[in-house]
């Protein structure tokens, strides 16, 4: 319950929703803060152009997740609060992982290559040596030029460096140790990333016994059935 000098108005000039200033607030255990943020000033700080040096700025926003490096939504950080998020190697490497995965979603090329780049995409960061991620490396090994000219833009909309970073998979851990194919109609395919590049085969389908145009796929799984549900 928040007291009188908690309200929000509507400025009549421009039709825009203000917060007022609250003052106090009374909080009981079952109160449910959905999105919330502090500008803390910092002790013995300077008054300066550069606002990170003269504030702190603590949000919750119950949709972060440590485990999987999940963001405050960027409305609230960056369109209502003017924020930015702070860059890591860890959150970089994330936002590598999720772009190229969308890219390769989007790409017009047959499902059996598709399923060969994320393969390749989860080998990549998992299985390399080296401690860096070089998205010029990865995409010069497995994209065609103007596959490369493309992934090269879509980093750049979304302002992943294109130059080498450090790696770090702390946040995608969960994520890239496991492989899940979903169909329209509801079937989903799932198994460990290692398995899934070893023992699943795919195959498009585009006609029946028939001759009719069908887009179904085929698929092999070398392994053994030894239970169902």
């Amino acid at each position: 319950m928040l007291n009188s000098w908690g309200s929000l108005r509507l400025n009549p000039v421009n039709n825009e929703l203000t917060l007022q200033y609250v003052q106090e607030a009374l909080l009981t255990p079952a109160t449910k803060l959905y999105k919330t943020v502090g500008f803390f000033e910092k002790e013995g700080a300077i008054q300066s152009d550069d606002l990170n040096a003269f504030w702190d700025v603590l949000i919750s926003d119950t949709q972060i997740s440590q485990a999987d490096g999940k963001a405050a939504a960027q409305y609230f950080y960056s369109g209502f609060l003017g924020c930015g998020y702070p860059a890591s190697s860890a959150r970089t490497t994330k936002l590598f992982y999720d772009a190229t995965k969308e890219f390769l979603n989007d790409l017009d090329i047959s499902e059996e290559k598709r399923v060969d780049l994320h393969n390749a995409l989860n080998s990549y960061l998992v299985h390399e040596s080296t401690g860096l991620v070089s998205p010029t490396d990865f995409a010069n090994r497995y994209f065609e030029q103007e596959e490369r000219d493309s992934f090269s833009d879509y980093l750049e909309d979304k302002n992943i460096p294109s130059t080498s970073f450090t790696k770090d998979l702390l946040h995608i851990e969960s994520s890239i140790k496991t492989r899940k194919i979903s169909f329209r109609k509801k079937v989903n395919i799932t198994a460990p990333a290692n398995a899934f590049k070893e023992l699943v085969q795919i195959e498009s389908v585009n006609e029946d016994d028939q001759g009719n145009e069908v887009r179904w796929t085929k698929i092999l799984i070398k392994d053994e059935i030894i239970s169902q549900e």
